[in-house]
């Protein structure tokens, strides 16, 4: 689920000069690998990705969604990303994520919406 790429991923085309694009429906035809790779998530996606930083001391860092209520991402000690959500019903769920399309696929499955994109 969080691996496949979907229409609306964000990738980046490997080219002279490269851009970050989504997905779109003719891109399947052609073979990821010689075209696109994927994004590793960094602070400035998380940023670009609509979350806000807040401090937290116990955990590294925590970055929470301005546009999606209950989504945080905590950066651990060891550098790796942790996507959490607390649902309407205060369930709890996370994931580790390293890519910016696994963390889009993750949401959306969570709370079937999609996060927005800021330039």
């Amino acid at each position: 689920m969080k691996t496949e790429l979907k229409i609306g991923n964000w990738v980046q085309t490997k080219c002279k000069m490269s851009y970050y694009t989504t997905m779109q429906e003719s891109s399947f035809s052609v073979p990821f690998d010689k075209n696109y790779k994927r994004i590793k998530l960094t602070e400035n996606w998380l940023e670009r990705l609509q979350f806000e930083w807040r401090p937290c001391s116990w955990v590294g860092s925590l970055y929470r969604s301005e546009t999606i209520k209950g989504l945080t991402v905590f950066i651990d000690r060891n550098g790796l990303f942790r996507a959490e959500y607390l649902d309407n019903e205060n369930w709890v769920v996370n994931e580790y994520v390293k890519y910016v399309d696994e963390l889009q696929n993750i949401v959306n499955y969570w709370t079937g919406l999609e996060l927005e994109h800021k330039k």
